[in-house]
């Protein structure tokens, strides 16, 4: 459908003066102050500052110039929103993100998946969007949108994102096609969306116009209980021991997708082998079934953090029920493939817990490097007076990591030392662990959590990785107070944690041992070429 210069552009003025109408214009000294208040807490609490300067040759000084130049010529408060999730995103760190007080969006129940370089359609809900109007089916290949090349519309919207691995960036982009959360990009002011579409075995393509469905109300709005912060409240186990990209993904795990879907869950994506004798479909699942080699485990680990508000012994017991499972397949298998792929990390204490199970001989605690700061040693002096005993091992280890803090931020020497994030020097194997070969799944949708237990288990020299690089997510992430004008709520990286060979996560991520792009076909087939693949690595390992 065409529409005349002249109806699209009442259309666009009727919104920006619905826009205007539910909030006062930004000055620009407004803008200017939170602007200035976010770098503050940068230069002043910013975990990777001198690592992102120093080794990755990140200019802090001209990147703040270019932005405030940008800043400058913004009109509507919008642009000045978005253009701060820009300036975040250029840090390249997906534990440093913003969100906008917002519950507008704009979407179709369609989504999409970048598949080795194509973005292809993954799921389409025919309740709403039928044949007749969107006439493809999986695997469908977007090739643009709204008549610019979809490779360039999937860089402007990955623009808003950052993360330690530019392949994750591009992943996350390709979801947003037609999935547009106000709190995390712009939301379209227009009411369809054009996309030219390659059919599944077709030659030719077809263009078809989708209308958007929108929900919630547009910026500016009042900030929603939702996303409230708690800055004010003491340090919790949460605040200082997660490493999570929950964040990251939870605009985008709204999206009822196959591979969406698969973020962060428990369930396999791939063709579960006939004969297989199942131990768990659920939270996760474990099975072990026959090969010419012997009896090949599977096991999926899907991120780090099972608490439950309803049940606080839940993690506890999901850790009970992977040691039964590590039990089983120690008992009866000769090799295991362990699944990490879109893992989403998780509590510090729950994955250093969980490479007991995979070792076999002690092994150190993730090792962090804190930023010196004022505002670390409080936290973590708060969740000590909080939740630790005085007189206690785990009190005088954590009062070891808070008086590193301490001597940082008084030399000004910017970072502690190396240390465990509890002030554990060592752990012990679980007395139920594996000791066969293991071969771990990872990919570019992995984070945080999911970039440090691969790293370990590589480090250790008790898993093979076969892959894509993890996206290099690389310290603990709290929040800081919303910016005074803009309510825009700001979770930032407050230090750096290491493989074990030394290198930092952050940008690095876990690297494969042997490298793997999941194709067209696997997408379209139960991934049964991947399987087949990393199944044939850990088989050569053995006799």
């Amino acid at each position: 459908m065409i529409r005349s210069s002249y109806s699209a552009t009442i259309s666009v003025l009727a919104i920006l003066f619905a826009l205007s109408a539910q909030g006062q214009y930004l000055t620009l000294d407004q803008k200017l102050s939170d602007f200035h208040q976010l770098n503050q807490s940068v230069e002043s609490a910013y975990g990777p500052y001198q690592y992102k300067n120093e080794v990755m040759g990140f200019n802090l000084p001209q990147l703040k110039e270019t932005y405030e130049q940008r800043i400058r010529q913004t009109t509507a408060n919008r642009d000045f929103y978005y253009l701060l999730k820009q300036y975040i995103a250029e840090f390249h760190d997906g534990h440093f993100r913003a969100a906008l007080p917002t519950t507008h969006e704009k979407s179709i129940p369609i989504t999409t998946e970048w598949v080795n370089g194509r973005i292809l359609v993954d799921t389409i809900d025919r309740t709403i969007v039928p044949v007749e109007k969107f006439p493809f089916e999986r695997g469908s290949e977007i090739i643009s949108v709204n008549g610019r090349p979809v490779a360039e519309v999937v860089h402007e919207l990955k623009s808003y994102f950052g993360s330690g691995f530019s392949l994750s960036e591009t992943r996350r982009g390709a979801r947003l096609i037609f999935r547009r959360p106000g709190r995390s990009l712009p939301v379209p002011l227009e009411a369809t969306i054009t996309v030219e579409v390659l059919g599944l075995n077709q030659t030719k393509t077809t263009t078809v116009e989708l209308n958007w469905i929108e929900k919630g109300q547009p910026l500016d709005e009042i900030l929603l209980p939702a996303f409230a912060h708690s800055h004010l409240r003491s340090a919790t186990n949460k605040n200082i021991k997660m490493l999570s990209t929950s964040g990251d993904w939870k605009e985008l795990l709204g999206a009822k997708g196959m591979e969406s879907s698969y973020q962060c869950s428990g369930t396999t994506r791939v063709a579960i082998p006939q004969g297989a004798t199942m131990i768990f479909s659920e939270p996760f699942v474990a099975y072990y079934h026959p090969t010419t080699k012997g009896n090949i485990g599977y096991l999926r680990i899907p991120h780090y953090n099972w608490e439950d508000p309803n049940d606080p012994e839940f993690a506890s017991k999901v850790f009970d029920q992977y040691q039964y499972a590590v039990s089983v397949l120690e008992k009866n298998t000769v090799g295991l493939i362990i699944d990490q792929d879109h893992n989403c990390g998780g509590s510090v204490d729950f994955l250093e817990a969980q490479v007991g199970l995979f070792v076999t001989t002690s092994y150190m605690p993730m090792q962090f490097k804190f930023r010196g700061t004022k505002g670390n040693f409080l936290e973590f002096s708060g969740y000590r007076d909080t939740f630790l005993i005085p007189n206690t091992i785990a009190y005088n280890q954590l009062s070891s990591v808070i008086e590193l803090i301490k001597q940082a931020w008084l030399s000004g020497t910017g970072m502690t030392p190396f240390t465990g994030i509890d002030g554990e020097e060592s752990f012990q194997p679980n007395v139920v662990h594996y000791t066969k070969p293991i071969v771990m799944t990872i990919d570019e949708m992995s984070g945080s959590g999911g970039d440090a237990f691969p790293a370990l288990l590589q480090g250790y020299g008790r898993a093979k990785l076969v892959g894509t690089r993890t996206s290099g997510l690389g310290g603990h992430v709290t929040e800081i107070p919303p910016l005074n004008y803009t309510g825009l709520t700001v979770d930032m990286t407050k230090s750096q944690f290491y493989r074990p060979d030394g290198v930092a996560v952050e940008n690095n991520g876990a690297q494969p041992d042997v490298s793997y792009v999941i194709t067209k076909d696997d997408f379209l087939n139960g991934y049964r070429g991947y399987q087949k693949f990393y199944l044939n690595v850990l088989l050569n390992q053995l006799p």
